[in-house]
C-alpha cells in the first residue's frame, strides 16, 4: 500500500524531536516549526521530517555538502549535483527555511492553490510538475531526486520514526513560553487597572499552577526599553527552550469603550492554541466579561515569530470600568486558576486541598506580602534578598522554623511561617528550634534599581546599607510590597514608587554611578 504525503499526522513533536536526538544531541529545535507549516499545508508532518532528516543528515550536513546548518535549507532546495559548496538556496530565518520545504514538498503532492493566507516563497515552485508525486515511494527516480532509493531511504526513516518511544511525562504536558506582558521599561496599557503590573502579577499566579500540573514555563519576561525589544526578546527565549506553547499576557485599551476578553492566534490551523483560547475566554466571561472569542492575525509578531504555537491572551479592557472592576472583585487567584484550567483543560483551584494544583518537588510559596532571605537562621542575620507574594521556591532542607532554600550563590534562610511547604519528605526536616520572632512582615527599607544598567550600582549600595536589592520591575509587580515597605533608596531613572524614596539618579549610566558613590561618601 503507498504511503500518502498529505493527510493526519501520526507523530508527535515531541516524537520527531526524540528521533533526531538520537541521532544528533546538538540540532536545533524545528519539529514545533515543521507541525505549524505542515497543519498549514495538510502534509503529514512525520514525511516531511524524514525528509529533511534525509537531506540534511539528520542536520550535521558534512565537509562536502553543498547546504550548511546556517544556511536554514532543510531539503537540498536548488542544490544540484557538481554545484560547489552553499551554492543553493539560502534562508534568512529556521522559519523560513522550513516553510519553503513544506511548500515545495506540497508543489510535488498536490494540484491545488496554496492554503488561504498563505504567499509563495518557493523560487523553485514553477519548476515543478504539479502533483507528480503524492505518495512518498514517487520521490525518486528523478523527480525530487535521481536516486532510485530515495523513496525506499525515506520509508526506512519512515518506519524508524513511528517506532521511537518517547518518555511519557503525562498526558498533554508542555514546555510552555510564559510572558507577563509589557517590559517594566516599556509600559502597556493604562487606565483604571495598569496593564504591566497587573499581568506581571499574574504571570508570577499563573506559573506554578501550570508546574503543578507538569508542565515546563519559561520565563519570557522582558526587561527591553523598546517594544520590538521586548518582543524580540520574549520570542526568542521560546524560541531557544523549544516551546511547544507561548502565551503572553495582556490588557486591552479602547478609550473606555471595548469591554471583554479575547485571545489571539495565528490562524484557523493552530488547532493547539485555538482550543485552549476558546476555552479561556469562556472561563473569564463566567465572570461577567464579555465574550469576544479567538482572533486571528498572521502579521502579530508574537504570533508568526515563534516555532511552536501563541495564544496571547488580552483578559479584559483595563480602561473600562466594568471589566477592571471584575479584576478586582474575581481576584488575581481566581483569574489565574481560571486560565490555568483552560491550559490544562481541567479544573484547577488555588486553594485546592486535593493536591492538585501543588508543585511536585519541595517547594515553598510565600504567603507573605513579602518575604526576607536571611544569610543565618535569625531574624537579625544579613538580609540576602526578598521574595515577593506567591513566589514559588526549591527547598533543599527545614531546619526547625526556618527553611533552607536554594539562592544563588550559597542559599539563604526564610521563615516558616510565612510559607506553604509542599511535598517536604521527613528526611529533609529537623528538629524545630526556639519558635521564630513575627518580625517579617514589619515595614521595611529596600533598594530598588530602575534597569539592569543600574544593578550593579544598586549592590554597590547594598553593600554600604546592608539592605535588599529588588528591581523596580518586580516591585511594580507585586503590589503588596509597597503596603510592606517604609524608605525606598531609587537607583536610576525618576519613579518615586512610596512617599519616602531617595532618588539617586543621574541622566546617564556613569552619572548614575557617581551619584551612588557620592552618596555613599556622604553617609560615611
Amino acid at each position: 500500500m503507498a504511503t500518502s504525503i498529505m493527510g493526519v499526522s501520526q507523530a508527535t513533536t515531541n516524537q520527531c524531536e526524540e528521533f533526531l536526538r538520537n541521532i544528533n544531541s546538538n540540532a536545533p529545535y524545528l519539529a514545533n516549526i515543521y507541525k505549524k507549516y505542515c497543519d498549514i499545508y495538510g502534509i503529514k508532518l512525520e514525511i516531511a521530517w524524514v525528509q529533511m532528516c534525509l537531506e540534511t543528515n539528520f542536520l550535521r550536513y558534512s565537509d562536502t555538502s553543498i547546504t550548511t546548518l546556517d544556511m536554514h535549507n532543510y531539503a537540498g532546495l536548488g542544490a544540484v549535483d557538481g554545484n560547489g559548496r552553499r551554492q543553493a538556496l539560502k534562508f534568512n530565518t529556521e522559519e523560513k527555511g522550513v516553510e519553503c520545504h513544506i511548500q515545495h514538498l506540497f508543489a510535488y503532492c498536490s494540484k491545488n492553490s496554496l492554503p488561504q493566507g498563505q504567499k509563495l516563497i518557493d523560487p523553485r515552485f514553477k519548476y515543478v510538475d504539479r502533483g507528480c508525486a503524492i505518495n512518498v515511494e514517487d520521490l525518486g527516480g528523478g523527480k525530487w531526486a535521481s536516486d532510485k532509493q530515495y523513496a525506499n531511504k525515506l520509508l526506512d526513516l519512515l518506519g524508524r520514526l513511528m517506532n521511537t518511544k518517547t518518555e511519557k511525562k503525562g498526558d498533554n504536558v508542555m514546555k510552555i513560553g510564559l510572558r507577563g506582558g509589557h517590559s517594566p521599561n516599556c509600559k502597556g496599557a493604562s487606565g483604571y487597572l495598569d496593564e504591566q503590573s497587573c499581568v506581571r502579577e499574574l504571570y508570577y499566579k499563573l506559573k506554578p499552577l501550570l508546574e503543578a500540573q507538569g508542565h515546563t514555563v519559561i520565563d519570557c519576561n522582558s526587561n527591553a526599553s523598546s517594544v520590538s525589544g521586548e518582543l524580540s526578546e520574549g520570542t526568542n527565549k521560546c524560541n531557544s527552550a523549544g516551546c511547544d506553547l507561548y502565551i503572553p499576557l495582556h490588557m486591552n485599551a479602547s478609550n473606555g469603550q471595548g469591554n471583554g476578553v479575547e485571545c489571539w492566534t495565528y490562524n484557523s490551523n493552530s488547532s493547539t492554541a485555538n482550543a485552549i483560547g476558546n476555552r479561556i475566554c469562556s472561563n473569564l466571561a463566567s465572570l461577567g466579561l464579555q465574550n469576544r472569542g479567538v482572533k486571528h492575525n498572521t502579521g502579530y509578531h508574537d504570533t508568526r515569530a515563534v516555532k511552536g504555537q501563541t495564544c496571547l491572551i488580552e483578559i479584559l479592557f483595563c480602561d473600562n470600568k466594568h471589566d477592571s472592576d471584575i479584576w478586582r472583585n474575581a481576584g488575581i487567584n481566581k483569574i489565574a486558576s481560571l486560565i490555568a484550567s483552560a491550559i490544562c483543560n481541567k479544573t484547577i483551584n488555588t486553594n485546592s486541598s486535593n493536591g492538585n494544583s501543588t508543585p511536585s518537588k519541595p517547594t515553598a510559596v510565600v504567603t507573605a506580602s513579602a518575604l526576607n532571605i536571611r544569610e543565618k537562621k535569625s531574624t537579625s542575620s544579613k538580609i540576602l534578598g526578598v521574595l515577593p507574594s506567591g513566589k514559588l521556591v526549591e527547598v533543599y532542607k527545614v531546619e526547625g522554623d526556618w527553611v533552607h532554600i536554594y539562592y544563588p550563590p550559597h542559599g539563604g534562610f526564610i521563615s516558616k511561617q510565612y510559607v506553604k511547604l509542599y511535598n517536604i519528605p521527613n528526611s529533609m526536616v529537623q528538629n524545630p528550634s526556639k519558635p521564630v520572632e513575627k518580625k517579617e512582615e514589619k515595614k521595611m527599607d529596600i533598594i530598588l534599581y530602575f534597569g539592569e544598567t543600574d544593578e550593579y550600582c544598586a549592590g554597590m549600595l547594598r553593600y554600604e546599607l546592608k539592605l535588599p536589592v529588588l528591581s523596580l520591575r518586580d516591585f511594580k509587580a507585586n503590589p503588596n510590597l509597597k503596603n510592606n515597605t517604609g524608605k525606598v533608596y531609587m537607583v536610576g531613572g525618576s519613579e518615586k514608587p512610596v512617599s519616602n524614596t531617595i532618588l539617586i539618579t543621574g541622566n546617564k549610566r556613569m552619572d548614575t554611578a557617581q551619584a551612588v558613590v557620592n552618596y555613599i561618601k556622604n553617609i560615611k
